[in-house]
């Protein structure tokens, strides 16, 4: 054998000269959508795997929501659940060639600071005042302070905007500092759905849903019914 072709048969292939960036991506078939105080979250089973032959730098999840009405909405990855109980904040995702990422990533829109104040203080009161009341009745069954309760179900009533219908979604990266298209898919939501998220406002009066001592927020999970 030529020096020559002894050379060329340790050279990469061409191929893998040209650097390629491609990601396949595989969604969970539900979508969950929890409702904390009328604000909804969505939350995705989301599988990437890097087929190209460099480096991914996935910096940032989106989700971006169109509504049955037509109005969208931006919301961005606020957690990463690993298996059943590690959650953690989103920080970046390295991924090498043919390396594999799988994780639930929770997203929700952005809060305004007057959100979140008034979030945090109806937090405080309900459950300081359910707290309060039910040491000094020495009961299980007390209830929080009515006018903390009734300023609660009015946020929720003004913040709740999930409609009956299909939604369409599209979760995209930043890859590389560079926004992608993952998946496109839909969903629906039906009135047993609407209804089950409206009726949680019935149980903050237990501190059920608020913050977050008694019991979680409710939510429902949709059907992926499509993705391209």
């Amino acid at each position: 054998m030529s020096f020559l072709a002894i050379v060329l048969s340790q050279v990469p292939p061409v191929k893998d000269w040209i650097p390629k960036t491609q990601v396949t991506t595989e969604l969970g078939n539900r979508v969950g959508l929890p409702l904390y105080l009328g604000i909804p979250s969505y939350q995705i089973l989301v599988r990437v795997e890097n087929i190209g032959n460099r480096t991914l730098t996935i910096s940032k999840f989106q989700l971006h929501v169109i509504y049955p009405n037509k109005k969208e909405q931006q919301l961005e990855a606020i957690s990463y659940t690993y298996g059943e109980s590690e959650t953690y904040e989103p920080t970046s995702i390295k991924l090498n060639a043919g390396e594999t990422w799988e994780g639930t990533v929770m997203f929700q829109r952005s809060l305004t600071p007057d959100e979140e104040e008034t979030i945090n203080r109806i937090r405080l009161e309900i459950s300081r005042s359910y707290f309060l009341k039910g040491r000094s009745e020495n009961t299980a069954a007390s209830e929080a302070d009515p006018a903390s309760v009734e300023q609660a179900v009015r946020f929720f009533n003004e913040k709740f905007e999930l409609l009956k219908g299909p939604y369409k979604a599209l979760l995209t990266i930043e890859n590389n500092g560079k926004r992608e298209t993952l998946k496109e898919f839909t969903f629906s939501l039906y009135d047993y759905q609407i209804n089950t998220l409206k009726s949680q406002t019935e149980e903050y009066k237990y501190d059920v849903g608020v913050s977050g001592s008694a019991a979680g927020p409710k939510q429902v999970w949709a059907v992926i019914s499509s993705d391209h």
